[in-house]
């Protein structure tokens, strides 16, 4: 809404006061440096055509079309609102215009517009029953100006290229430019521009266009003047929340954020998935990106900030920070949607800001609200598959927890609900990274060799009858894991009073303790029949296979031994008494 000034005042006495403004600047000797004044606030051409998509956004239009001349830009678009007389007052002011009370609304007839006069001093517009010139930045004249060959809902700027102090040819040069830099996120926060065309002087065209899909998906498809064209796809999550003005007054306004999303081939050949990838700059847009802004976040977010006049960057103030507050709430809401269509995968942690990315203050609080979530709600993806809060799980070594299954960590930790996260893939640092800021119960190669260590009776039994469910081939892996926890670099292993090598009977095989078991005789002896000799298929005395090399080194190093001359005669001096043992030493028992 216009002041109460503005409205009473019909366009002739608007003109003339317009009018009235400049010949006062003139007087004052003071119109150049208001005019220097309005083109530095705008030094970027970008934000010259940002302006334009933003007044077309706020009229509802679908569709913008471009068309660069040597001598001028022709502007149009569909949106369902023509000009009114209030329009045409506060295209020619200062102020902010018709929108001014409209927090929804992003283009504002006032300050915004007069970035145009950086190109032009006589811009034409032509909408509904409307067709003026604007000349002296202020003054609106219907003189000379006839309606063009458009349709009667199309409104149409024309902007000719008579600004003294910028030629014409280097005006084409900077609005070319920024034609072919519009990217896929000038699309991306709009809520209704669905297309833009534009057409440069040598006949080339290039276009953006948006498709929505169901839940959330958004296709980009450009194309630019020498280049092939691109479809990049987004996931986008919106809401509208209510934030306080400095005046105190509630206002409702949308947020938003965007994930980049990839394409793959499925493994099993049925079709493709989707899959969340992290940016390598996330921008920050107030509807369309602010240039001088940085997150340093690996995806995209919109609010209608408070920022500096040319909207390239943000401002310190306590509405931003409610703004701010509310787009963690949003990726928080996001995450949950995110796990629910499957897409919150490990892979989709690289996507989360971590200690590394040095958020700046003003965005610290997402990275908190994040983390927060993931210790509140099932969103960690966990090895079996499924989610849960990040506080119910484990983590360990990719090595352990190949060997240590869910149901086997529960067991060895008697912990009811543990689970082992997701380990990530090698070399994925900027996942391994957000883990780390995770309250994560570990269980590396210090708790695996401590659980063997320090062990009661009734916890001795539980391992022995764990032990008694497993196969030859799980056993093998555990003796080689078990090895490597209790290399020089790991913590000793002690498991002398636990039954834990296999050994072979006649019924089969059964566990016994290290210090009952043997390899077998490296002499031509005949073995008593107390002797255990280790189940050939748990070690490779070749040693081809690595876990089997691995798993005779364990066994070697807990004591099980050869059995040669030497055992023989330390068991016949256990299981003969003294009275037996100069028959023993004479060699008559063997």
């Amino acid at each position: 809404m216009t002041s109460s000034i503005h409205t009473s005042m019909n366009l002739d006495e608007w003109k003339e006061s317009g009018l009235q403004l400049i010949k006062a600047l003139r007087v004052r000797g003071e119109e150049d440096a208001f005019r220097r004044l309005l083109s530095d606030l705008y030094p970027d051409t970008a934000h010259f055509i940002f302006e334009l998509l933003q007044n077309a956004e706020d009229t509802k239009a679908t569709t913008v079309y471009f068309n660069l001349n040597r001598d001028c830009l022709e502007f149009n678009h569909n949106g369902d609102r023509l000009f009114s007389e209030t329009d045409v007052i506060a295209i020619t002011s200062f102020s902010n215009g018709t929108k001014r009370d409209d927090p929804t609304s992003i283009g504002k007839f006032g300050v915004g517009f007069k970035a145009v006069f950086a190109y032009t001093d006589t811009p034409e517009i032509h909408s509904g029953h409307f067709h003026f010139r604007i000349h002296d930045l202020v003054v609106p004249e219907t003189k000379g100006v006839s309606k063009p060959a458009i349709d009667d809902k199309i409104t149409s700027f024309i902007f000719p290229f008579d600004n003294p102090k910028k030629s014409a040819n280097i005006a084409v040069t900077e609005i070319e430019k920024g034609l072919r830099n519009l990217s896929d996120n000038t699309l991306l926060f709009l809520s209704h521009i669905r297309k833009i065309d534009y057409k440069l002087p040598n006949g080339e065209a290039g276009s953006l266009q948006r498709i929505d899909h169901d839940n959330g998906r958004i296709d980009i498809c450009s194309f630019h003047p020498g280049g092939a064209e691109k479809v990049s796809h987004w996931l986008h999550f919106q809401k509208e929340i209510e934030v306080t003005d400095e005046n105190g007054k509630p206002e409702k306004c949308k947020i938003a954020i965007a994930y980049s999303l990839v394409e793959e081939p499925n493994k099993k050949n049925e079709g493709s998935r989707w899959k969340i990838v992290p940016l390598e700059h996330g921008q920050v847009s107030i509807y369309f990106p602010a240039e001088k802004e940085t997150s340093n976040l690996r995806f995209h977010l919109h609010a209608p900030f408070a920022s500096t006049v040319a909207r390239d960057s943000v401002r310190d103030c306590s509405g931003n920070d409610q703004l701010r507050d509310g787009i963690s709430e949003l990726i928080v809401e996001s995450l949950i949607s995110i796990r629910d269509q499957g897409l919150l995968t490990v892979s989709f942690l690289a996507v989360l800001p971590n200690s590394r990315d040095n958020l700046i203050e003003f965005y610290q609080p997402i990275q908190m609200a994040i983390i927060k979530a993931f210790e509140e709600e099932a969103l960690t993806p966990t090895k079996n598959k499924s989610h849960a809060k990040c506080t119910d799980l484990f983590r360990g070594p990719a090595k352990i927890t190949g060997v240590i299954s869910d149901k086997d960590l529960k067991t060895l930790t008697e912990y009811a609900d543990g689970l082992w996260v997701a380990n990530p893939p090698p070399q994925s640092q900027r996942e391994e990274a957000f883990l780390d800021a995770l309250d994560i119960n570990s269980w590396s190669w210090t708790e695996l060799a401590e659980t063997f260590c320090i062990i009661g009776y009734d916890d001795k039994l539980i391992i022995e009858a764990w032990l008694q469910q497993k196969d030859i081939k799980w056993l093998i892996s555990f003796y080689a894991l078990l090895g490597e926890a209790s290399s020089s670099q790991r913590k000793s292993i002690i498991v002398s009073n636990i039954k834990i090598v296999l050994v072979e009977t006649e019924d089969g095989s059964s566990y016994v303790f290290p210090s009952e078991a043997f390899f077998p005789a490296t002499e031509k002896i005949t073995l008593p029949d107390s002797i255990r000799i280790v189940n050939k298929l748990v070690y490779d005395s070749g040693r081809s296979d690595e876990n089997k090399r691995l798993a005779k080194l364990f066994l070697e190093k807990i004591g099980v031994r050869p059995f040669d001359i030497k055992a023989s005669i330390e068991i016949k001096l256990i299981e003969y008494d003294n009275k037996k043992l100069p028959d023993f030493l004479s060699g008559r028992v063997i």
